[in-house]
């Protein structure tokens, strides 16, 4: 199922009622989601009370939702014309409370080229914070990898006689067997040593030490709801399609509707309106007269100016 589907049931949903009549439906909403949609739309339409309640609602019942539902409704609720009894009514409750990825910033792992080392089989940097290359597009993550391992590769290159070949016997042994073994665990950095361009892969290791501790008293903070959403940002890219599963289709809603004991399942697009067709548009209306019967083709005035 699509990631936004909340805008699509917004779309189709007027009553749980009329909801029964799409032929097409199947499964694709839950019996929490519709109930959700119509407490929403009643907002608009009954006022404060039902906004105080729809809150105290989400409260209670958001854990049976999606992270994108709950933030598409926060969001509305914070913009509309309620805006103002939103932030009061919101105080202190569960999904209104702001969560930056900036939180928990100190146990996010990042090699940069002040702890990885510049060997010239070691691992490259990364080059931007982990949060800005999460939230990159594919392409973008390959030319940003391509264009640091090539100037690594050069630069690493030209160093190579001071990180794997120099020894200055008897004034300084660089111990360059030793500090390729040592470095990237970060222990040659608590050495005193005449090296050149040492880097600090004890900070790295220490991080990815602390990291979920870090994560786990950010989840203490925050709560396990607030979390909830914390983390789907922290990882969710829109350029991502294992992520982000929404796709722009023609949504066809098949309704049936009533004429007594007749039923018609009819064609409609998400705005409740009739896929245009050529048999549409050559359809005539019918009307039985006491003197003669006429027939009037639709979509012309036709019959509408007293001709």
């Amino acid at each position: 199922m699509s990631t936004n589907k909340v805008e699509i049931l917004r779309a189709i949903c007027f009553t749980e009622k009329d909801l029964e009549d799409i032929a097409n439906l199947g499964d694709s909403f839950s019996k929490k989601e519709i109930e959700f949609m119509i407490e929403f739309k009643k907002i608009y339409e009954l006022g404060t009370d039902q906004l105080e309640k729809f809150i105290t609602k989400l409260e209670e019942e958001g854990s049976e939702l999606d992270t994108y539902t709950i933030q598409y409704y926060v969001t509305l609720l914070r913009n509309g014309p309620l805006g103002s009894h939103t932030r009061e009514f919101s105080k202190d409750k569960t999904y209104f409370i702001n969560t930056p990825d900036s939180i928990g910033i100190l146990g996010i792992k990042n090699l940069t080229s002040q702890n990885n080392t510049i060997f010239v089989d070691g691992s490259y940097p990364l080059g931007c914070s982990a949060d800005s290359y999460n939230k990159l597009p594919s392409f973008m993550r390959k030319n940003l990898g391509n264009a640091i391992k090539n100037t690594e590769d050069v630069f690493r290159g030209s160093l190579k006689s001071s990180s794997a070949i120099d020894n200055t016997l008897p004034i300084a042994d660089k111990n360059n067997q030793l500090r390729y073994d040592e470095e990237g665990k970060g222990l040659f950095v608590k050495r005193s040593n005449g090296s050149y361009m040492v880097k600090d892969s004890f900070f790295y290791i220490s991080v990815d030490e602390s990291s979920k501790t870090v994560f786990e008293k950010v989840e203490e903070l925050l709560g396990g709801e607030n979390f909830r959403i914390y983390k789907d940002n922290k990882i969710y890219t829109p350029f991502e399609s294992k992520e982000n599963t929404s796709t722009s289709i023609v949504n066809k809603i098949e309704k049936n509707f009533y004429d007594g004991d007749n039923k018609l399942l009819i064609t409609l697009d998400l705005m409740g309106d009739e896929f245009d067709s050529v048999a549409n548009r050559t359809a005539k209306l019918k009307i039985i007269g006491p003197d003669k019967d006429k027939e009037y083709l639709l979509n012309t005035n036709y019959g509408q100016l007293g001709n």
